[in-house]
């Protein structure tokens, strides 16, 4: 895991990913307040997250060594609205 952060109501955002011979591949995803993965909240990176910080309004602020998420061209940082494109 490379880094977490918290949101207002106890949902854990978690980034965590891996590196080898096809690059490095990143994931962006929540845990629900039991401890349970939230279904409904996760972003595919080309890269890596090493920061990030849940914001007031429901957002989440990305920064690391990526090129994409979701397929979109983001690089380096991105500020993330839930199940809505980066």
């Amino acid at each position: 895991m490379f880094s977490i952060a918290e949101e207002p109501g106890g949902k854990i955002f978690f980034a965590t990913g891996r590196c080898g011979e096809g690059g490095c591949h990143g994931y962006v995803a929540r845990l629900n307040a039991d401890g349970s993965l939230g279904t409904s909240y996760r972003k595919v990176l080309t890269g890596v997250v090493f920061a990030m910080a849940a914001l007031a309004d429901g957002s989440l602020l990305v920064g690391g060594s990526f090129t994409t998420i979701s397929d979109l061209p983001r690089i380096g940082i991105a500020r993330l609205y839930g199940n809505q494109p980066p």
